[in-house]
């Protein structure tokens, strides 16, 4: 759920934020935009990026909607969370 475009526009028209087109066009260009992100941090932080947590998310329990074109609809979401680490590492000494 969320607000709608008529509300979006609304409070655009009043000057409270943005209408709803533009932040469209915004979404799209991060979107086209994010490969190139993510690429450029783990290459910057490759020696010390963490990845904290992977939420690999299915629902295969949709409704079934059966038409001539689909049979079902299921949702996927990946959610990748990294971080990169600022200290130096520790250095191990072990003898044995």
């Amino acid at each position: 759920m969320g607000t709608s475009y008529e509300a979006i526009n609304a409070f655009a028209t009043a000057g409270i934020t943005i209408t709803a087109c533009h932040m469209d066009r915004k979404k799209a260009d991060l979107a086209e935009l994010y490969d190139d992100l993510i690429n450029t941090y783990l290459n910057r932080n490759i020696r010390k990026a963490m990845i904290l947590n992977i939420d690999d998310y299915h629902n295969i329990h949709a409704k079934r909607t059966p038409d001539t074109c689909s049979t079902s609809t299921v949702s996927h979401m990946t959610t990748l969370i990294l971080n990169s680490i600022e200290t130096d590492a520790i250095l191990i000494y072990g003898p044995n």
